[in-house]
């Protein structure tokens, strides 16, 4: 007979603590539960007084510790705290997409902007370089908000939105 086979419920008590609770030695009970030794008809009925009440533990998880209330109300107050963090991380990721796209379209158009400037012989009447300068303040935007950056947003926009989806389900299951 082993340590484990004697309970039926899972317990968080030692060899030492069952032995106190027998009354016996941890040597005792440990030769016991390898079927070494037998136990004396007092740690005998102590022992079947043990496994009753452990037995009885799934029939008295029905009332609620309070222990077990103050988890609960933790556990959904993180959650909801991670909700709330997920949707404000979601507004300034959807913020930033969107503040990506429009400065990458306005160096676009920007640039488009030049070229025309130049086809309709504007160039003649202007500096140069100050197309030049333009041109170059509108490529750093373009590389700033570049295509592959806005998309990396994205998916994290699309993480969040699981995310979201995830904490909201387990939020509706706690109710």
């Amino acid at each position: 007979m082993k340590k484990k086979d004697i309970f039926e419920v899972p317990l968080l008590l030692t060899q030492d603590e069952i032995a106190c609770l027998l009354g016996i030695t941890r040597s005792l009970w440990a030769m016991y539960t390898k079927g070494e030794r037998g136990l004396a008809v007092a740690g005998k009925i102590k022992l079947e007084h043990l496994i009753a009440s452990a037995n009885q533990v799934s029939f008295f998880k029905k009332e609620k510790l309070e222990k077990e209330t103050v988890h609960e109300e933790e556990r959904n107050i993180r959650l909801q705290s991670l909700l709330r963090d997920n949707q404000i991380k979601q507004f300034k990721t959807k913020r930033k997409i969107n503040e990506m796209e429009r400065k990458y379209q306005a160096a676009i158009n920007t640039i488009h902007f030049i070229k025309n400037c130049h086809a309709y012989g504007l160039r003649e009447n202007i500096d140069e370089s100050i197309f030049q300068v333009i041109r170059n303040k509108a490529n750093m935007i373009l590389d700033k908000n570049n295509l592959g950056l806005q998309e990396v947003h994205k998916l994290k926009m699309e993480v969040l939105i699981y995310e979201e989806k995830l904490l909201k389900n387990q939020l509706k299951k706690l109710q």
